[in-house]
């Protein structure tokens, strides 16, 4: 790996999308975020990257070696293909490691946004020295990612442990991935953010709806946790009631993977112990008693996590 190598990674959620430059030791010497919600079909979504690209290399006086994309599944890692993310509709069905490819002239590694988030706590984080470990991301969606024996589980076309789409209510709440039932349907900041609008709307949350300025539009998972810290019940039962559905989806990928530490991030891991706890008591409730206790804890870094995980898999480092 040569020295001073700099990777131009970028995390693209259903919300947020974040670009850093991530040097070769894990340290993201830039970052930017664009504007929420912005449009994403691929011939826009391009021309922003190459304006971050070109912002990012102007602040450090360097250019990046690589691109690593970490997107929503699914996907087709393997070509390089987005596959119709339920999150990113946008993106629709596209090669979009080659078009960036071509747009940018660099080599590029397509990822599951979640499977990155989990290789950067892996690398630098709250997984750091744990070979066997996962990652939940509770943002516009669920998504998941693991590393076993010290080595991403990628699954065949990139898609491995989409943990927000095993069904923990059986004919549940409806998903936006089409199913009922869906871990996402319960334990996304969106599932719980639009709980809180509906209450809100029934006239359950005043105080909500005040700090909302009297739009439930305004409504998101900051604002809840808050008021939840601030003692109120209803918001507070809104967080438990999305930990103990973490916990359910927690217990099923112990049973499948044997892992020993679950690390959590995204928007709703603001809420802390709020959402952690109530997850740990589920997760003891529901698991397959083995000698392996899985450890729950929430990421260290941040809104780098995405970028750094990116990075580590286009630098080889696995």
């Amino acid at each position: 790996m040569a020295r001073g190598r700099l990777i131009f990674a970028v995390d693209l959620g259903g919300t947020n999308l974040r670009a850093g430059l991530v040097d070769a030791s894990g340290r993201v010497v830039a970052r930017r975020k664009a504007p929420p919600r912005g449009d994403r079909r691929p011939a826009v979504f391009l021309n922003t990257l190459a304006e971050l690209r070109s912002e990012l290399s102007a602040e450090v006086k360097g250019r990046p070696d690589a691109l690593a994309l970490a997107v929503p599944g699914p996907m087709d890692a393997g070509r390089g293909w987005v596959c119709s993310p339920v999150n990113v509709p946008d993106l629709g069905r596209a090669p979009l490691a080659a078009m960036a490819g071509k747009a940018l002239g660099l080599p590029v590694t397509l990822v599951n946004d979640a499977t990155a988030f989990t290789l950067g706590e892996h690398w630098r984080g709250a997984a750091r020295g744990h070979p066997w470990c996962l990652g939940v991301t509770l943002g516009t969606g669920v998504g998941g990612g693991a590393v076993l024996d010290g080595k991403p589980l990628l699954g065949a076309r990139g898609n491995a442990l989409e943990i927000g789409h095993l069904t923990v209510e059986p004919g549940g709440r409806p998903c936006g991935c089409g199913r009922r039932g869906c871990l996402e349907a319960y334990a996304s900041a969106s599932a719980v953010r639009r709980r809180a609008m509906e209450l809100a709307e029934g006239g359950k949350l005043p105080g909500l709806l005040a700090a909302a300025g009297g739009d439930t539009v305004n409504i998101n998972s900051r604002l809840i946790t808050e008021h939840a810290r601030g003692g109120d019940r209803i918001c507070a039962g809104l967080l438990e009631e999305a930990g103990r559905y973490l916990g359910r989806g927690l217990a099923l990928a112990q049973a499948l993977l044997d892992v020993d530490l679950a690390v959590i991030g995204g928007g709703l891991a603001g809420a802390g112990e709020l959402i952690l706890s109530p997850a740990r008591e589920s997760l003891d409730l529901h698991r397959f008693r083995t000698p392996t206790e899985l450890e729950i804890v929430a990421g260290e870094l941040g809104g780098d996590a995405g970028l750094v995980g990116a990075a580590a898999l286009a630098l080889n480092l696995f």
